[in-house]
This record gives structure tokens, C-alpha cells and sequence, in this order.
């Protein structure tokens, strides 16, 4: 969760994964941030733009939280695998 001027903004998501001989794959797509009632696209956001011709603050902090939320995902994913191939438990 990011905090915009005090107030909690959540991001929410659709999660696949994609799984086919041995190798899988992830999407994540429809992200949107919303803050009490009130629910934004990300595309949105990436029109913030300050009086100097950069992104706000803000926006970039919110990217990387999303750019650190889908790598730990993959590294989870990796390890959750990892440790499927080392048991002998035939799901």
C-alpha cells in the first residue's frame, strides 16, 4: 500500500499464470489504484507530469513498488516450483 497525502492507496490487479511443459509464465494486467471509493487506471498516472517535464515523486515510487511486487512474485513462484520438484508428493 502507498500513501498519496495521508491516504492509504491500494493497487489491485488481475494475476494469471500460465503453465505448459514445464515452464510457466505470468501476466498481470488490469492494475488500477483506489483510494476509498474512488478507483484510477494506472494508465492515468503516467500523464502526471510536473512543471519541469518529469514524472511527480510519487508516481515513480508507485512504479517501483509495482516493479518490486512483480519480481517477488516471479522469485516466489520460482521457489514455490523449486520445492514442488523436490518433493514426491504427486499433486
Amino acid at each position: 500500500i502507498l500513501k498519496q497525502a495521508g491516504f492509504p492507496i491500494k493497487h489491485n490487479f488481475i494475476f494469471k499464470i500460465y503453465i505448459r511443459d514445464g515452464r510457466f509464465k505470468y501476466v498481470i494486467t488490469n492494475i488500477t489504484l483506489q483510494s476509498g471509493d474512488y478507483i484510477t487506471p494506472a494508465e492515468k498516472f503516467y500523464s502526471a507530469y510536473s512543471k519541469k517535464g518529469k514524472l511527480k515523486k510519487w508516481i515513480v515510487e508507485w512504479h517501483q513498488t509495482l516493479s518490486d511486487f512483480a519480481n517477488n512474485i516471479e522469485e516466489d513462484l520460482i521457489s514455490q516450483i523449486e520445492n514442488m520438484n523436490n518433493n514426491d508428493d504427486d499433486w
